[in-house]
């Protein structure tokens, strides 16, 4: 791992702005959620704000050159259970968001998606968003 390299962190999120059972989805998954939140409750990392929505979401952190590689990585954790996932979002009403925040200091992202992420994202009809925070020295 270049530890100059960007860092990139994925977040593939089930969202729902109603409650959610988030040990149900886990069962129902057989994935472990990386963090879950429940909307109106308030924010303990902050101490203040209040959650608006209610999540569970499987994230990833790592350093790279390539979008779509940090992308796929994550997408490889919940691809073999997108069945169970896409049954999940139909009977819970829940949409899917990936979230992407680029944290660039010295090199820089290849930002580009191959067809075969778009397609795998298209499967769980998920919104793409894609944060970009350019330090490097002009």
């Amino acid at each position: 791992m270049n530890s100059d390299a960007p860092e990139i962190r994925c977040e593939f999120t089930l969202v729902s702005d109603h409650h959610l059972e988030p040990d149900q989805i886990t069962e129902m998954t057989g994935i472990a959620p990386t963090s879950v939140g429940e909307k109106g409750v308030t924010r303990r990392k902050y101490g203040r704000g209040v959650i608006d929505e209610s999540y569970w979401k499987v994230a990833i952190q790592c350093r790279c050159h390539d979008l779509d590689k940090a992308v796929s990585e994550l997408l490889d954790t919940v691809w073999v259970k997108r069945e169970e996932i896409c049954k999940v979002i139909e009977e819970f009403d829940l949409f899917v968001k990936l979230c992407c925040v680029v944290k660039m200091e010295s090199e820089k992202v290849a930002f580009w998606l191959s067809h075969d992420t778009i397609a795998r994202l298209a499967e769980f009809g998920a919104d793409l968003d894609v944060d970009v925070y350019d330090w490097r020295e002009s």
